[in-house]
Order: structure tokens, then sequence, then C-alpha cells
């Protein structure tokens, strides 16, 4: 039946517009991993915001108009002509809206800290050496690499977490981040901090959305670790912190 409608129409915006509606409802789609038909175009918006979604969420009041718009435009079957014409404003927000959904910038390549400029250290390296190196460049999370993968990461949190399990006596020029296992595993439960780690063909939205996940929970991120396989122990090829959310501009 839409194909029967749109064959009469004469106003190319009101084509444009059911075009681009069709590629962003297949994009929210995809987002969500659900065939097209199974939720309508307002139940995709709404449920990707509630996740957190950042290109849903700047554009959601647009995203919800154009729903109702396109119901206008489709379910009018008394003229040849639409009843309501699409600006050419609106087409071209609606352009750049799938240009963001579609060809979003890399992570990696953007605002991730790539690996060969990381601070990092290994099982046999001497703790005190590390926290001088830290202060000194200001970082807060260093990633802990055993035989070419990530392993652990080593923090104030982890350092905490030895202390209160074995208290001072141990700390010295010499002990190793190899003594402070388990404290510096991603996994321990005494961490204060979590730590997620995304693909390396993860563009940053997708980055922005794991940020998102700890929204109104006791959780804080300390990073997001860009893997070659997206495993959280996967080869270390990057590394986002909070700090680094700011560089992502969608306007």
């Amino acid at each position: 039946m839409l194909r029967r409608i749109l064959m009469g129409f004469s106003e190319p915006n009101a084509l444009e517009f059911i075009k681009l509606y069709n590629i962003i409802d297949d994009c929210l789609s995809k987002s969500l991993s659900v065939e097209k038909n199974d939720m309508s175009f307002t139940q995709k918006v709404n449920t990707l915001r509630t996740k957190g979604d950042h290109i849903i969420s700047r554009f959601y009041v647009e995203l919800l108009i154009y729903a109702k718009l396109r119901n206008v435009i489709v379910h009018d079957t008394t003229t040849d002509e639409p009843v309501a014409r699409p600006s050419d404003v609106t087409i071209e927000k609606m352009r750049r809206i799938i240009q963001l959904m579609t060809q979003a910038p890399l992570a990696l390549d953007s605002i991730a800290h790539p690996y060969t400029e990381l601070l990092i250290t290994k099982p046999h390296h001497k703790a005190a050496e590390l926290m001088r190196r830290m202060h000194k460049a200001k970082a807060s999370y260093v990633p802990v690499i055993e035989e070419g993968f990530l392993a652990g990461v080593f923090s104030m949190s982890a350092l905490s977490a030895y202390i209160n399990a074995k208290g001072t006596a141990g700390l010295n020029e010499e002990l190793t981040i190899a003594q402070l296992e388990p404290f510096y595993r991603i996994n321990n439960s005494k961490r204060t901090e979590a730590f997620f780690s995304a693909r390396a063909d993860a563009d940053i939205y997708e980055i922005d959305n794991i940020f998102n996940k700890t929204v109104n929970t006791e959780l804080t991120i300390g990073a997001v670790f860009i893997t070659h396989d997206g495993s959280i122990n996967g080869q270390l090829l990057g590394m986002i912190t909070p700090f680094d959310l700011v560089r992502i501009n969608i306007d």
C-alpha cells in the first residue's frame, strides 16, 4: 500500500522524507537487535532513550515528530498529493541523524588514548616507581599487561584494597605489581570502580552508551578498554576515561 501511495506523490520532499524515515527505522531496529516490525518506530525511540542512547536522546523530540508526520503523510489516501510537506530543514536534519547513526567516528581513532601513548605496567615492575610515574603523568589507571594481554588495572583503589587486606608492612621500594595480586585484577570484588571493554570497531556513541549504563547506579566507571576482540582480557588497543567523553560532539 505504501508503494502505491508514494507512486502517486509529486511532492519530492514527501518522497524523500519517507525514504529517510525508513532508513532511520532500520537503524533503530539494528541498535536494538530486533526485526523492523517487532516494535513501532516510537517504541524503539523510547526504548533507546531509556537505555541512554546518545543520539536518540539528542534528537528525541524530532524523532517523535517524524513518527507523527510519517503517519499523516502515509495514511491519507484521499489525494495523490501529501497533506503535509516536510520542510527542507527537516530533510537535512534527518540526513544528519542518519549520518551520525551510520558513520560515527571510531572511538579508537578519535577519543581513545592509543596503546602506544598509554602508561602501562607489567607484573614484575615495582609499584613505588609506577606510582611516581603515575603522579608525573597525572594518570589514575594503569593497565597491567601480561604476555601482551590486559590482565588488570593498577589504581589507588587496588592499592587500598591491598592495604586493607595485608596492612602496610609490605609497602616498600621492592613491592612488585605481582605481589598486589589479586587486587589489581579487573573483576576483584574489592575494587571501587568498574571497567568495561569494547571492540576495535566501536564508534564513539557505543562508548558513550557504555558509560550511560551506570546512570542511577552505584557503579563508577574507571575506564573503557578497547581490545582487539572486545573482551576485557583481550589485546589492548586503547583506553577511554570519563574525561575523554567531553570530546564527543554531535552538534
